[in-house]
């Protein structure tokens, strides 16, 4: 309805009722608004039109869909920035330093257990995100289970695709998780690989 608003008053102002609409009028419309929207907010007005058009033929309103071979052309993919390769080693070089109290004053009264426990996950966490290419989410929901460092393989189990996926894994990773789980704790009730400093399993807002 969002979508279609502009069209349908758009339509009123000059007149044009659905009977005579026609694929002319659609290309006038898009025509007027590319001024002032984006390339992907055509694409979604072209979409929606097509289908809305096609319900009024199977709801017998109209007598043919006139968008019915309209191609809706895509708008370019948005350009997502990423990270250098040195831009990856400076945030693992921070990950560390945060937790070392000679560079990062604010720490001074956390215990040295607790810094080291929370040294070992976050880059143990941070490390693996940068080499699974996975969403955080994934990464918090890896068991103790899915971790193989014979096989070099980590089990994502609720993946986007909604298949499980196994990743191979390299041994400098294999490395810091293993550093990390000869500090983490075993909890009862906790099968998850991260955990808080509490023993619960960590989501998106914690890490």
């Amino acid at each position: 309805r969002y979508v279609l608003a502009p069209l349908v008053d758009w339509a009123e102002e000059n007149g044009i009722v659905l009977s005579e609409f026609t694929r002319k009028h659609f290309d006038r419309y898009i025509a007027l608004r590319s001024a002032d929207v984006s390339k992907r907010s055509l694409e979604v007005a072209g979409r929606c039109t097509r289908v809305f058009l096609r319900y009024c033929l199977q709801a017998e309103y109209v007598e043919r869909n006139v968008l019915r071979d309209y191609v809706v052309i895509k708008s370019p993919e948005p350009s997502v920035r990423k990270p250098r390769g040195d831009e990856l080693r400076r945030l693992l070089v921070a990950v560390n330093d945060r937790l070392d109290p000679k560079k990062n004053k604010m720490l001074l009264n956390l215990g040295r257990a607790e810094r080291e426990f929370l040294r070992a996950r976050d880059y143990a966490l941070i490390s693996g995100l940068i080499e699974c290419g996975c969403r955080v989410s994934e990464m918090c929901g890896l068991l103790l289970s899915d971790f193989d460092a014979v096989s070099k393989t980590v089990l994502f189990r609720d993946t986007k695709e909604g298949k499980p996926k196994a990743i191979p894994v390299s041994d400098q990773w294999i490395i810091a998780v293993q550093r990390w789980l000869k500090l983490r704790p075993v909890v009862k009730d906790c099968p998850w690989l991260f955990i808080s400093t509490c023993g619960r399993q960590m989501n998106k807002d914690t890490v």
